[in-house]
């Protein structure tokens, strides 16, 4: 009994903590800022997988099952969330993914780019 106790608090951590693939588009120009900082990233959440597209193309970011994009200018979809001094965009709901959001607030505590996201 107790081993399954133990089995089912393991589980229950595990799913407390963001895992799994993030794949998000960010600007050719991201490239060489994200670079440096990317394997303090891996090393701070390796359950994490990022799968980044750096490419200034126009991203079908529900087509291509992106989990976000980063663009500036005017955001023209209506079934995307913005926010940000960027255009932060991601499918669906009002509220990103947990592993969205460990991304995001990594990204500004390492590049101040201004607020989090509430």
């Amino acid at each position: 009994m107790r081993e399954l106790e133990e089995a089912q608090a393991e589980l229950s951590r595990q799913r407390d903590v963001p895992h799994g693939r993030l794949r998000i588009s960010l600007p050719a120009l991201g490239y060489r800022m994200l670079l440096p900082i990317l394997p303090e990233f891996t090393r701070r959440y390796p359950q994490i997988e990022l799968d980044l597209d750096f490419s200034d193309r126009m991203v079908d970011v529900i087509a291509e099952g992106m989990d976000a994009v980063v663009r500036s200018g005017e955001v023209l979809e209506d079934r995307l969330v913005a926010g940000g001094r960027f255009s932060l965009l991601w499918p669906g709901s009002r509220q990103p993914l947990p592993k969205l959001r460990v991304f995001i607030d990594f990204l500004a505590e390492r590049l101040v780019l201004g607020p989090q996201l509430a």
